[in-house]
């Protein structure tokens, strides 16, 4: 099941705690490849909860958001925006943000520049790990 997306691409929310985003990314480490999921605040773009895993799957997105909500504590109006894959879209993720009173939103079909905000953070996130693993 998809949301609307209420975010329309506004990705400056006047404040803390009114947009959150999310997705999924993969890394090569000295282990293997991993899977890392991200929640930024739209406000600051500042990371405030993740999870790694070897599979990319709805547990990994739970527990992102598990660690934001830890990191942040619970928020009224408070907006997740992801885009349509399917952890996002499944009934445990949609369930969790019911439960913690967050309503989704995500990307329209198709549309990349939905999700522009999380796909800027990992460009520049694998940028500084390449400058400092190469270094």
């Amino acid at each position: 099941m998809y949301s609307e997306n209420l975010v329309q691409r506004k990705f400056d929310p006047d404040s803390l705690n009114a947009v959150w985003a999310g997705d999924i990314t993969y890394v090569k480490t000295t282990l293997g490849w991993v899977y890392l999921a991200v929640v930024l605040d739209q406000c600051n773009k500042e990371a405030v909860g993740y999870a790694v895993s070897k599979n990319i799957d709805t547990e990994l997105v739970k527990h992102a958001l598990s660690n934001a909500i830890m990191q942040r504590g619970h928020h009224d109006g408070l907006i997740f925006h992801s885009d349509r894959g399917v952890q996002y879209s499944s009934m445990g993720y949609r369930t969790m943000l019911s439960e913690n009173g967050i309503t989704p939103s995500m990307s329209a079909p198709g549309c990349p520049y939905d999700n522009a905000c999380m796909e800027s953070f990992f460009a520049n996130f694998k940028k500084e790990l390449k400058r400092i693993y190469l270094t």
